[in-house]
């Protein structure tokens, strides 16, 4: 009897998406963003990176769609750029840029 192929893909794109949402839910909570913030701003950089994974692109995920939204309405700008890491023929990291040069201070 051959194994069933359909259940195998079906529990192993499951277990990606679930372990892809808990690693986003890590990268991207709010409390941990604005503590690395505040670390950065007080090194004395207006800027900070969150490196995404080597081969993961994690921009899809409710973790990080929930991070964008917050920036946005703190009016602090961000951006995802593509870096090259790991095995590059699987994927490009997409790492997250949250800089608050621009931002308006008191939300205006």
């Amino acid at each position: 009897m051959k194994p069933r192929l359909n259940s195998l893909v079906a529990d192993l794109r499951a277990t990606t998406a679930e372990n892809r949402a808990a690693l986003a839910a890590t990268l991207y909570a709010l409390e941990g963003l604005r503590e690395r913030m505040q670390a950065a701003a007080k090194a004395g950089f207006d800027h900070l990176t969150v490196p995404g994974p080597d081969g993961l692109d994690l921009r899809e995920t409710e973790a990080a769609a929930a991070a964008l939204a917050w920036l946005k309405a703190e009016k602090i700008g961000h951006r995802w750029t593509a870096r090259g890491g790991g095995d590059t023929a699987v994927g490009t990291a997409q790492d997250l840029v949250v800089d608050w040069r621009t931002a308006e201070v008191g939300g205006v």
